[in-house]
C-alpha cells in the first residue's frame, strides 16, 4: 500500500464516523420533531379522560364545573368555574420547544400560582431533564393537582 492511501484511511474513517454520527443526531432530532403532535395528543386525551372520570365519580366537581377543555391547539386549560377557583393550564411551545404547566388556586382572597420548568419533549414522551415521562405518566401528574386542589385539606 502507498504512503497517500495509508494516510487517507484513518481520515476517511474519521469522516465516515462524523457522518454517521451528524446522520444519527439527525434522525434522533426528526424522530422527535415527528413525535410532538402525538405526545402532546395523547397527553391531552388522557388528562381530559382524567378529568371527565374524576367529575363523573366526585360531585363536588361536578357542582364546581370543573373541565379540561382545549382552548386552542396549544392550550389545555382544566378549571372550576364555581368558587373556589382551579386554573391549570398547559401550554405546548411557547417561547421555547417544550411544555409549561402553570397552576393557581383561589379560595376567597387567597390566591397561589406557580409555573413547572419547561418539559422538553422527547420520542418517549416529556422530560424536565431528571426523568422521562410517557403522556400517560405526565397527564397524571398534572392532575395531581386537581387532587391535591379537592384533598381534604381544601375548604
Amino acid at each position: 500500500m502507498g504512503r497517500g492511501k495509508e494516510a487517507a484511511e484513518p481520515l476517511k474513517e474519521q469522516a465516515e464516523s462524523e457522518q454517521r454520527e451528524l446522520q444519527a443526531r439527525g434522525n434522533r432530532a426528526l424522530r422527535t420533531e415527528l413525535n410532538k403532535g402525538s405526545n402532546w395528543d395523547a397527553l391531552v386525551a388522557a388528562v381530559q379522560r382524567d378529568v371527565a372520570e374524576f367529575v363523573e365519580n366526585f360531585p363536588r366537581a361536578k357542582t364546581q364545573v370543573l373541565r379540561a377543555v382545549l382552548l386552542n391547539p396549544n392550550n389545555l386549560t382544566i378549571s372550576t368555574q364555581v368558587q373556589p377557583l382551579l386554573r391549570i393550564e398547559v401550554i405546548r411551545d411557547y417561547g421555547r420547544s417544550g411544555v409549561t404547566v402553570s397552576v393557581s388556586r383561589q379560595r376567597g382572597w387567597e390566591e397561589a400560582s406557580g409555573v413547572s420548568p419547561n418539559y422538553g419533549y422527547t420520542p418517549e414522551g416529556f422530560t424536565d431533564g431528571s426523568r422521562v415521562y410517557a403522556p400517560e405518566q405526565f397527564a397524571s401528574e398534572i392532575f395531581e393537582h386537581v387532587t391535591d386542589f379537592f384533598g381534604p385539606d381544601a375548604s
